[in-house]
């Protein structure tokens, strides 16, 4: 039984510091989504919304309008409303 016991506490005490890596990562990868979404939300007010979904779309986006259509091209035919 106490060794067991000695055995889960070993496995916890070496897979701590993973998970706690881990939690440090998934920080860092939240607070670098919300940089980019008031990057983009700052953009939006400055040179408009629509240049600003033209700029950060990736050539090969898609957009469903209702079907798949090729997102940025899609952007760039419409006028701006």
């Amino acid at each position: 039984m106490i060794r067991k016991f000695l055995v889960g506490l070993a496995l916890l005490v070496l897979a701590a510091p993973a998970a706690l890596g881990q939690e440090a990562e998934r920080e860092a990868n939240l607070r670098s989504l919300v940089e980019a979404e008031r990057a983009f939300a700052s953009a939006s007010v400055a040179r408009g919304i629509k240049t600003s979904f033209i700029e950060n779309m990736n050539d090969a986006s898609i957009l469903f309008r209702p079907g798949p259509v090729a997102g940025k091209r899609w952007m760039e035919e419409r006028p701006a409303s």
